[in-house]
């Protein structure tokens, strides 16, 4: 079981410096809030780091960490898909709210992006299955 936890946690910690570095070329650097997924990434890539070294420590951490990389995740989900509806309804104006919405899944802020982030959660999440908080 513990070789599951590590593999869960090197797949977190993969995905969270790959999104990272994806980002930093992509230039999502230009407001605030888009420094979020870097925190985000970094915490991942800390708390996998910690649990990788010691899989029954830092449990309630890893927990915790699960919790804000969901939360700031959908918080992601959200700004993305509220940009695409946006900018839909100005090149569109007459669409009805079901078309706007169907194709802010597609539009040029992939929500892809910030899914890869609640699967990063999910997986420090996971790790934490089946251990006690101490």
């Amino acid at each position: 079981m513990d070789q599951l936890r590590r593999w869960m946690l090197a797949i977190a910690a993969f995905l969270a410096v790959g999104t990272a570095l994806e980002l930093a070329v992509e230039g999502h650097y230009e407001s605030p809030v888009q420094a979020v997924p870097f925190v985000l990434a970094g915490l991942t890539i800390v708390l996998a780091g910690l649990g990788i070294a010691s899989p029954n420590a830092h449990v309630r951490g890893r927990r915790i960490g699960m919790g804000l990389v969901l939360l700031g995740a959908t918080f992601g989900v959200w700004e993305h898909l509220e940009h695409n509806a946006i900018f839909e309804q100005e090149i569109r104006p007459t669409a009805d709210a079901f078309t706007v919405w169907s194709e802010a899944f597609f539009g040029g802020n992939p929500v892809l992006a910030p899914g890869l982030m609640l699967a990063m959660g999910l997986l420090l999440g996971a790790s934490t299955s089946g251990l006690r908080v101490r």
